[in-house]
């Protein structure tokens, strides 16, 4: 997947998974559902840079 194809596929999976409707599935473990979504979106965004610097030979 090119890159600029990647940040919006990111940005509406992200709207997905922070939706109240989906949200409300996990209304049980709520704070720690959120918890683990925010830090997976911020480790795949770090991989995703690092993947990209690699690529560029940067």
């Amino acid at each position: 997947m090119e890159n600029r194809e990647f940040w919006p596929f990111l940005f509406f999976l992200g709207l997905l998974f922070f939706n109240w409707p989906f949200m409300s599935i996990f209304k049980d473990v709520l704070p720690y559902y959120v918890f683990i979504v925010w830090g997976l979106f911020i480790i795949i965004i770090g991989l995703s840079i690092r993947l990209r610097k690699r690529k560029k030979g940067g």
